[in-house]
């Protein structure tokens, strides 16, 4: 597998909440060079820290700018899995309903106090030998780490 890196972070926007971060065709473009250079066959992961796409429950929850630009992007180039966090919540949902869509896995809250109504939690992500991604969830259940 390969993972890489996706830096959604700016200093300044002229958004007035610019701490959504955004995707820069830059930065985009970046990546996009560094995942055509893989050898065929590994799996892609990209990590950003902004969400690229909303909670199915709060679909107007603020994205990075340029997700829906950059999640295009990765889909054609075959990224299989792309890992963000910023909400402090938990969810996984396909970029799109098209073949060959990314899986994106908004992390929740491993050790931090700021659990927004949700447990400590962490996703474990295991890719087998064939290339499948699957994910266990792993909460705090006070005393020890337990599978949801």
């Amino acid at each position: 597998m390969a993972v890489l890196g996706l830096n959604t972070a700016r200093r300044f926007g002229f958004n007035p909440d610019w701490s959504r971060g955004r995707v820069t065709r830059p930065r985009l473009d970046s990546l996009l060079h560094r995942i055509a250079t893989l050898p065929p066959g590994l799996v892609r992961v990209v990590v950003a820290h902004h969400p690229l796409v909303p909670p199915e429950a709060a679909p107007r929850t603020p994205l990075a700018g340029g997700a829906a630009r950059a999640l295009l992007a990765l889909g054609q180039a075959g990224v299989a899995l792309v890992l963000a966090g910023h909400l402090h919540q938990r969810y996984a949902r396909l970029a799109s309903p098209a073949p060959g869509a990314p899986l994106i896995l908004q992390g929740g809250t491993a050790t931090s106090t700021r659990l927004r109504g949700e447990p400590n939690m962490y996703n474990r992500v295991n890719i087998s030998a064939d290339g499948a991604v699957s994910v266990e969830v792993r909460v705090w259940g006070g005393e020890a780490w337990v599978s949801e």
